[in-house]
């Protein structure tokens, strides 16, 4: 039943009211989205201390930690939950958690509908539906975005790094003094290999991640993601495969051909010139996904060897006979193949 339908005395009987006339709810909304940092544990001898591991970015700020709680009240002066122990058995999680928070910087504004005061926070029904709509697209992007250069950074074939989302929740601060919040909860996930880290290197890591977070396409954040989260691996193969695909057109449309050929000095003085024309033509008729590939890792990717050619060949061909409709056994996607190509790609911008 919606809250349209509900009698004046049914929200009375829930504690339900009326917004009053002339009241205005002002508010600030904040998301907080928490990840199990897998492969990683805290220094014995420099643990992973919130206060230390504090960064703060123009549209968001984020922390390390190993108690949930102390990382929020770090990053907002809030718990997260009331009972930090039951939600990690709940979740079944293991720290150290990264917390990340986004905040609208534009207040929103109600004048009319209805709410609900407790002591230290306000409920209110549908009365700030495009600031969390506003909200919940930016901390898609950002989140993403974030833990996929933090894993980039933090990883190496022998110890995969994994920042699995949790748990999220979208709450604000009020002209009243009061918090105003809701909840959407999440996955949970798998165990590899750890490594231990202290809080200077820690830190030296993320310097490096914030330095590749504006580099590379939002949607490869967003596709990386979606990928550590299903537990289904066709669909894991698949979103590993659209970011090597997004990433690879993003950096063929950046190619410099003059600049980034170290070989062309090489290049006979009498016919340096037509020969740089005959090879930018060709560089711009490639059409191919393999041809890009080929040619960014020629003029761009000078992390990129034979193996990592080959095995995109592999993955691509694959992926090409799962659109096709052709039978291909789950058992055999290259998965882990693809996860470590997409993030050598990414990594080549530490260079």
């Amino acid at each position: 039943m919606s809250i349209s339908n509900l009698s004046h005395d049914t929200f009375e009987a829930i504690g339900i009211e009326p917004i009053p006339d002339g009241e205005t709810v002002k508010a600030q909304f904040k998301s907080l989205s928490v990840y199990e940092i897998q492969g990683i544990y805290s220094d014995k001898l420099s643990p992973l201390e919130p206060h230390k591991l504090v960064h703060v970015e123009k549209d968001f700020s984020f922390s390390v930690g190993e108690n949930i709680n102390i990382v929020c009240q770090t990053l907002t002066g809030i718990d997260f939950i009331k009972d930090s122990g039951k939600w990690r058995k709940d979740k079944k999680a293991t720290p150290p958690f990264l917390v990340v928070m986004i905040q609208l910087n534009e207040i929103a504004i109600c004048k009319s509908g209805y709410w609900k005061l407790e002591d230290e926070k306000i409920i209110t029904y549908n009365c700030f539906p495009k600031a969390r709509d506003t909200l919940n697209q930016l901390t898609k992007k950002i989140a993403a975005q974030l833990t996929t250069s933090l894993t980039v950074v933090l990883s190496s074939d022998e110890n995969p790094v994994i920042f699995l989302p949790l748990d999220r929740i979208f709450f604000a601060e009020t002209n009243h003094g009061k918090i105003l919040n809701d909840t959407c909860l999440m996955d949970i996930g798998k165990v590899i290999p750890c490594k231990s880290l202290s809080v200077d290197s820690f830190n030296i890591e993320i310097q490096k991640a914030l330095e590749l977070y504006n580099d590379f396409h939002p949607k490869i954040g967003c596709f990386f993601e979606l990928a550590i989260k299903s537990d289904d691996p066709l669909k894991r193969f698949i979103y590993f495969f659209l970011a090597i695909e997004v990433h690879t057109h993003q950096t063929f449309k950046r190619l410099n051909y003059d600049s980034s050929v170290p070989f062309m000095n090489a290049m006979p003085q009498r016919m340096k010139s037509s020969v740089v024309d005959f090879f930018v033509d060709n560089q711009k008729q490639s059409k191919t996904l393999l041809q890009r590939f080929i040619w960014c890792s020629i003029l761009k990717w000078d992390n990129i060897n034979d193996q990592d050619i080959q095995r995109f060949r592999t993955i691509k061909r694959l992926r090409d006979e799962i659109y096709h409709g052709e039978k291909t056994p789950e058992s055999t996607l290259p998965i882990g193949e693809a996860q470590k190509l997409v993030l050598k790609l990414l990594a080549h911008h530490q260079d």
